[in-house]
């Protein structure tokens, strides 16, 4: 009788085993599996937010950097190899525009012959034997700048020397610009050639935009304009010697870009240089240029990062004027 009720015990033990987990258990555990999944991917979702904010924030710190370190080498360096004859190193132009010039070369030439605008002269005198002409710009005398005595004007070999270095120009020619004009301008020309009567240099091509009068005293440079401003569709861009048509994109998603003149008396202003002459506004008013960007991107729908960096910059070829 005991045997066959421990063995009822045991069956009923085994059956009461094989009947599983209950819909309760199921249930619970199914509520545990969803609330652990939820987290898991509330979790992968936060940290792929949060990997793509770092990465946009560090693309844009990096853009940003680079752009902020090439207008700081730009701005430390303008007015380097320019004499102080009026032609503004730095420009500033309405708190949005920053422009930066220097001379490639040590020497300028003079203009020695009024050229017409809209003439296709495609020469630019550099020296006269006209004895008048000498009188009223005594600087156009080429025997008076051969200092070695080789028969040619020093600045004029220092010159030709620069435009057949292929090296520096693999197509032997130099963009030059002359300033001023009788409207204050000035204008660039591609220079290829000079005369064997040292005379004056070639022009490869175009029309003369300006009018100039050698009596206003222009001089040709060998000159590097650069130009910072942002574009209407958000970009920092770089306009090298007023070439609009190839613009260099230095930053994009750019909402802001801000400069401005700080002067040796404190004051500070957002339109400096007006225009070219430094005759009102002069280079060695200036105690710092400072830089303003701004970048955003859009990273989700829901997030929108922002960067800004400021800078401030001293052109060091203040010291030399």
């Amino acid at each position: 009788m005991t045997h066959q009720r421990i063995s009822k015990q045991h069956t009923s033990k085994q059956h009461t085993s094989k009947q599983g987990f209950t819909l309760i258990e199921l249930l619970i555990t199914l509520i545990v599996g969803m609330l652990v999944i939820s987290a898991a991917v509330s979790v992968t979702i936060a940290s792929n937010r949060m990997f793509r904010v770092d990465r946009a924030r560090t693309r844009m710190n990096q853009d940003l950097r680079a752009a902020s370190d090439l207008v700081g080498a730009d701005v430390r360096t303008a007015g380097s190899y320019l004499p102080n004859d009026g032609l503004q190193p730095v420009v500033v132009r309405n708190g949005n525009e920053l422009e930066i010039r220097r001379s490639l070369l040590s020497t300028q030439l003079p203009l020695c012959s009024n050229i017409k605008g809209g003439s296709n002269a495609d020469v630019a005198f550099i020296s006269t034997n006209n004895k008048n002409d000498l009188d009223e710009r005594p600087e156009c005398d080429k025997d008076g700048r051969d200092v070695d005595g080789n028969g040619r004007p020093d600045d004029l070999e220092e010159w030709e020397a620069y435009r057949m270095d292929t090296s520096v120009n693999p197509n032997e020619e130099v963009s030059v610009y002359i300033w001023p004009s009788e409207n204050g301008n000035g204008e660039f020309f591609v220079y290829d050639d000079e005369d064997g009567s040292n005379q004056h240099v070639h022009k490869a091509a175009g029309k003369w935009q300006n009018d100039y009068d050698f009596t206003d005293k222009p001089n040709m440079y060998v000159l590097e304009m650069r130009r910072y401003q942002l574009s209407d569709d958000g970009i920092l861009q770089l306009i090298i010697n007023e070439n609009e048509d190839n613009p260099l994109n230095l930053v994009n998603n750019i909402t802001d870009f801000q400069v401005r003149a700080i002067l040796t008396d404190g004051s500070v202003v957002t339109d400096f240089g007006d225009g070219l002459d430094n005759t009102t506004d002069k280079f060695t008013d200036i105690a710092s240029i400072e830089i303003n960007v701004t970048a955003e991107e859009q990273v989700s729908p829901d997030q929108l990062v922002s960067r800004e960096l400021n800078n401030r910059f001293f052109p060091r070829n203040i010291l030399n004027f």
